[in-house]
């Protein structure tokens, strides 16, 4: 009989990185050397924990896991999968660097519903929250076939330090200068709303999502609203209209990395 798992499942670095023991316990697909049983023959499955280790040869720790929900143990082995990595140097360095630092995030599956992304993203430290960078950055994809996983990971470091931070850190600091006016910060709210909730949703108000957790989220340049809308429509947790219900966090890693992304590239453009 197939035990069915409903639960997506996470866990997050808090005053050392993330073991791989832990890591296994919440992604098992991460590890896994084998392709899913419904893949194609030509399939060829880069496991995620062979350029977790090149990673780490390069001074990278692991900071985040997460795996979607499978309907079975099976299914659980091959399920899509989020692993965020940071530089050691920059795990605790937060009065250095500000209130931010760069992570380089994994997004993989063993089943064939997705190719291996890498996605740049940026960790905030005030408020535990991981951003995620959108096509306004630049995305990499590893190959299954063509130059070993080895030089393909070497290549995009190379890339991402010479090329795609510059360019993020040149779009934080446009969002930093750009105030938003009233009017604006609504119209980015209703957008991220629909992001979540294509359909439509009355349970939750371009208020709920602009409304800042802590003091240090209240200004309104693009940056801080950019922000503190993330977070609300990512991380969920406040009271919905009309009920006695808080509203859930985003669970299912696609839905995170595509939200995610959309919101980072609706600020870039909205602070152009």
């Amino acid at each position: 009989m197939s035990v069915k798992l409903k639960e997506a499942r996470s866990i997050r670095a808090t005053n050392t990185p993330l073991a791989e023991g832990d890591v296994r316990r919440i992604a098992p697909a991460a590890f896994s050397t084998q392709a899913g049983p419904n893949t194609l023959s030509k399939y060829q499955h880069i496991c995620t924990a062979d350029a977790i280790g090149l990673m780490q040869e390069q001074g990278y720790v692991m900071t985040f896991a997460a795996q979607q929900r499978a309907e079975s143990q099976l299914a659980d082995q091959a399920a899509k999968h989020l692993i965020r990595m940071r530089h050691e140097s920059l795990f605790d360095a937060a009065p250095k660097v500000g209130d931010s630092v760069p992570e380089v995030c994994f997004v993989n599956a063993g089943d064939g519903s997705s190719q291996f992304w890498v996605y740049i993203g940026r960790y905030r430290f005030i408020c535990t929250n991981g951003l995620m960078a959108g096509d306004t950055v630049g995305t990499y994809g590893l190959r299954h076939t063509g130059p070993t996983l080895a030089q393909q990971v070497k290549d995009m470091l190379k890339e991402i330090s010479e090329k795609t931070l510059p360019t993020m850190e040149e779009q934080v600091r446009s969002m930093q200068s750009r105030l938003l006016t009233e009017r604006e910060q609504v119209q980015f709210a209703a957008r991220a709303i629909s992001l979540r909730w294509p359909e439509g949703t009355e349970a939750v108000s371009t208020n709920m999502v602009l409304r800042p957790r802590r003091d240090a989220d209240a200004a309104n340049d693009a940056w801080h609203v950019y922000n503190r809308v993330q977070e609300n429509v990512i991380m969920g947790g406040f009271q919905a209209a009309n009920t006695s219900r808080n509203v859930r966090n985003l669970e299912q890693v696609s839905s995170v990395v595509r939200v995610n992304r959309s919101l980072w590239d609706m600020a870039v453009r909205l602070a152009a």
